[in-house]
């Protein structure tokens, strides 16, 4: 699926990644928000997960991830079964 083929889809992503750039870092335990957190005071790769909402429905899929790597050059939108 592409994100042109669900336009709600797309503007959850967007909203995601705000989410992510802003340290608000979605559905992850305690000690994975606390590990972002040192992860950007020492450049090591961040990862943030969000739940679809109720109007989302994806084949298999109930949430994204979003990894940004050590250096930040790349950041990453990926469903959990692609990692």
């Amino acid at each position: 699926m592409t994100m042109a083929q669900n336009p709600q889809f797309s503007i959850f992503c967007q909203n995601c990644l705000k989410n992510h750039k802003s340290g608000i870092w979605g559905d992850l335990d305690i000690e994975d928000k606390e590990s972002n957190d040192f992860a950007l005071e020492n450049n090591e790769r961040i990862l943030s997960a969000y739940k679809f909402p109720p109007e989302i429905k994806i084949k298999n899929e109930v949430k994204i991830w979003i990894v940004t790597e050590h250096d930040r050059s790349v950041t990453t939108i990926l469903f959990p079964s692609e990692y």
